[in-house]
């Protein structure tokens, strides 16, 4: 009678323990899709391995625990019980990678990783690169890369860039480019930098507009030509890539490999100022406090500069800390 009542319990929770499984991957993947824009494939792969992940973990603490008489009960219950705690990891670490997604498209990429220390992150980072996201491959090669919480490992971290390129995340192509441009974690291969912006770019990543236009303006690991790299500025700053807009501004600016057009110069650095790109604050600083281009305005000199010493631009602090103390 009691193994009756038994098998009737376990029957009739069974419905409700796939539900419970189901509901957790199902919020995943609305938040995902509805909330934060992510295509339904990718956000399906980090609901496979928000389920995928606790199943094994249960196995494994089954097996320790040499559990007699393993029941389908026994199992879910284990099971939801480690699934809601990766859930509750995930949507920690999702909420931070949607902060570091804001960051990544409002600043300049001065370094590989956004990331914090975070092990929630982590954690997160490492279940959605295995179970196939490339942008959160990035996250963790970062991670890899400055040691944040690990120990260092900048081959892990390439092994993670690449992945990300291939699996179709640009953002790890222009990192890639990046690095082997400036020599950091791999031996500098200019060739090598050159071809991963190009694939950046191609596939509508703009820092690697960006970075590729530097390159040719200068003719660093490339033949000079000021009109493709006015070109590629043109097409990172259209893009909403602020260090592009900078870069033509200076080039109007000076005249270099176009008309000089100040004006243009003064508008171009305005849009990349109020996209916070300090050094464009900086230089509309330099305008205006010696006239260049503008009509001298002290008052409007300190207050560009400010914006840049706010974003961590020291040499703008001391012009601000001038002005200042002149009264302006």
């Amino acid at each position: 009678m009691e193994d009756n009542n038994l098998e009737n319990q376990t029957t009739s929770n069974a419905p409700l323990s796939y539900k419970v499984l189901i509901i957790f991957p199902a919020i995943w993947i609305l938040i995902q899709t509805s909330i934060y824009k992510m295509r339904f494939a990718e956000a399906m792969g980090g609901a496979f391995g928000i389920l995928v992940f606790p199943l094994i973990i249960t196995l494994i603490v089954l097996a320790i625990k040499k559990i007699r008489g393993l029941s389908y009960e026994n199992f879910i219950r284990h099971t939801f019980i480690i699934t809601v705690v990766v859930f509750v990891l995930a949507i920690g670490g999702m909420i931070n990678s949607h902060n570091d997604r804001k960051s990544e498209t409002s600043q300049t990429t001065q370094s590989t990783n956004t990331t914090s220390s975070n092990p929630m992150s982590r954690i997160f980072y490492e279940v959605a690169c295995y179970v196939g996201s490339a942008r959160k491959c990035v996250k963790l090669g970062g991670i890899y890369f400055d040691g944040d919480g690990v120990e260092k490992d900048e081959i892990r971290a390439m092994e993670l860039y690449t992945k990300a390129c291939d699996g179709g995340y640009m953002g790890g192509c222009s990192i890639l480019g990046l690095l082997y441009d400036s020599g950091l974690g791999v031996r500098q291969d200019k060739t090598k930098a050159k071809e991963f912006y190009i694939k950046a770019c191609d596939g509508g990543e703009m820092v690697g507009c960006s970075y590729l236009g530097r390159m040719y303006r200068y003719g660093d690991g490339v033949q000079q030509d000021k009109t493709k790299a006015k070109e590629l500025y043109t097409k990172a700053c259209d893009g909403g890539h602020m260090d592009g807009c900078t870069g033509l501004g200076l080039m109007y600016f000076f005249g270099d490999g176009v008309l000089e057009d100040k004006v243009k110069a003064k508008e171009l650095h305005l849009k990349a100022c109020d996209g916070r790109e300090i050094l464009s604050c900086s230089f509309l600083g330099t305008m205006y406090s010696n006239g260049l281009g503008v009509r001298q305005d002290k008052t409007k000199a300190k207050e560009f500069y400010g914006k840049a010493c706010d974003g961590g631009h020291m040499d703008s602090c001391k012009y601000y800390k001038e002005l200042n103390e002149a009264g302006y």
